[in-house]
């Protein structure tokens, strides 16, 4: 009995580990160019939504060209992909912090 008890507890344990380190970092994909079009422009795409720029062109701009990550509050953090000619588009994330890994994406704890 004492076996059994233990072997659940362990075996609740490792379940609750797993779940917990799967909510520990989330990856946030920029849309890709080919669904963004400038004009006319595209509001929102999967989560992403543009800051009412317009322009015409569809490409990633370089990882220097915008913030890319801004802290709002201590468990908000925005995300900002940037398009060359194509203006930006943001994501607002529950996180304590998050990086640009790529020039197209983010990993968030």
């Amino acid at each position: 009995m004492k076996a059994k008890l233990f072997l659940t507890l362990i075996g609740g344990a490792l379940v609750s580990a797993s779940f917990a380190m799967a909510a520990i970092a989330q990856t946030f994909d920029c849309p890709p160019p080919q669904q963004i079009n400038c004009v006319p422009a595209v509001k929102s795409v999967g989560g992403w939504k543009d800051n009412n720029s317009q322009a015409t062109g569809n490409s990633f701009g370089p990882n220097d060209q915008c913030a890319n990550v801004i802290k709002l509050a201590p468990n908000k953090q925005r995300l900002l992909c940037c398009y060359a000619k194509c203006g930006v588009f943001l994501r607002d994330v529950n996180a304590t912090s998050c990086t640009k890994t790529s020039e197209s994406q983010f990993t968030c704890q």
